[in-house]
């Protein structure tokens, strides 16, 4: 098959969990098919030969600036008036637009993969081709589950309008998809709650072969109290208050119980664009490192005896979850930190969601390297089977052959195809 991945960044290096996506994605794909990239971002030639080196059979058709200062703003406004989200206007590049044009012109593509929400504006650009639209997660229901977490008025108002925005778009646009693809069964059953027309498969994301392949971190015998070597990890966006939210309150409740339990406990913070008001905040924790960031995140992880994942907040899979699941750390987290992912309560790691009994769960794998080293072990095994590519790959290949059989039923284009699946 011969694949165009329409995607909002270049998806190198691998930094976040929706660049982590892609870039296991196309890798997988470009073994045995054609793929070619159109993205949005910085054209640094140093970066293109970087990934190109690292996939040699991708073609990258541009790189796009996203559109910023008084054409942002004029185009946000003019989404408002069309009922589009106007967090879109980012990415509605005119220069996107005549690449898009030539490549379809130039290339005959089976089919064309539309990346995030935001490049699902570009479908009738190629609407005589299949297509899988790939948003992740259902952004509306992110955006309204966001609400919930937020406390300043004029920004619970900002939230609920673009909800309401991106439901509509979600409700109005998705059907026209021959498929689309989420992570998480949850966000599969609120699309079609929205709208009984989408076309809705679910498939997980995957970790990187880097972390599934790591030797792991056996933890320490934290039995004993006076040991140095307890650390206690999170890492997260400081931009959703959901996460936000739901580390201030362990830190309020939970984080005494556990310094008063382990009084030589640290504690790790790691997470960008902190408010320099919560930046001071959690330097003056007793025990506790602020970091924005690290070079070597795996290396990171593999220093922490626990993991915590206090989201009160978000959709989809989170990456960072399966990335610590992926290394053998015991993972502490709330049902939507670990959503989407088949994880047992007590088995692959504790599934809390009051203060209390996150701090308990805690404490309990603190104090045991038994029962780390067995949810941990649990974590890893369950990652290798559901949640690599080499688990799941095959099934993001059958979204794409399913796509173009769908689009052509019946049709002679597909009996006298020489498409090789």
């Amino acid at each position: 098959m011969r694949l165009l991945f329409l995607l909002q960044d270049l998806p190198y290096p691998p930094s976040d969990g929706i660049k982590w996506k892609t870039y296991n994605l196309i890798r997988y794909m470009s073994l045995k098919h054609e793929c070619h990239i159109l993205s949005f971002g910085d054209c640094d030639t140093q970066l293109l030969e970087d990934f190109l080196g690292v996939m040699p059979g991708v073609r990258i058709l541009g790189v796009v600036p996203r559109v910023k200062g008084v054409e942002l703003t004029i185009k946000r406004i003019g989404n408002i008036f069309r009922g589009l989200p106007p967090s879109m206007a980012t990415y509605d590049s005119k220069a996107f637009y005549q690449l898009l044009r030539r490549a379809i012109n130039e290339y005959n593509y089976d089919v064309i993969h539309y990346d995030i929400i935001n490049m699902a504006q570009y479908l009738p650009m190629g609407s005589n081709k299949p297509s899988v639209h790939s948003p992740n997660d259902a952004t509306s229901l992110s955006y309204f589950r966001m609400i919930k977490q937020e406390h300043g008025f004029f920004r619970r108002i900002y939230l609920f309008i673009s909800a309401a925005f991106m439901r509509k778009f979600e409700r109005r646009f998705y059907p026209r998809f021959t498929k689309v693809h989420v992570v998480s069964p949850v966000d599969a059953q609120y699309f079609r709650s929205v709208n009984s027309g989408i076309d809705v498969e679910t498939i997980p994301i995957a970790v990187d072969e880097s972390f599934v392949d790591s030797v792991s971190n056996d933890g320490v015998d934290c039995s004993v109290k006076d040991l140095t070597t307890i650390k206690i990890l999170f890492s997260g966006s400081f931009d959703v208050s959901g996460i936000v939210n739901g580390l201030l309150e362990f830190i309020h409740y939970g984080y005494p119980k556990i310094l008063k339990a382990f009084p030589n406990a640290c504690f790790t913070i790691l997470g960008r664009d902190a408010a320099p008001k919560l930046r001071k905040q959690l330097e003056a924790l007793p025990q506790v490192e602020c970091l924005s960031w690290v070079d070597d995140y795996a290396g990171l992880l593999k220093t922490a005896t626990v993991v915590i994942a206090p989201d009160k907040s978000g959709t989809g899979i989170k990456n960072r979850v399966l990335q610590a699941m992926a290394l053998g750390i015991p993972v502490v987290g709330t049902g939507i930190a670990f959503e989407g992912i088949s994880v047992q309560d007590g088995i692959h790691g504790f599934v809390r969601d009051t203060a209390d009994g996150f701090s308990d769960a805690v404490i309990m794998l603190l104090a045991d390297s038994e029962l780390r080293k067995n949810i941990g072990d649990s974590a890893k095994c369950l990652i290798k089977e559901k949640y690599t590519m080499v688990a799941i790959g095959e099934s993001y290949h059958l979204l794409y052959r399913n796509a173009f059989l769908k689009f052509y039923q019946g049709c002679d284009e597909v009996k006298q195809s020489n498409v090789i699946f």
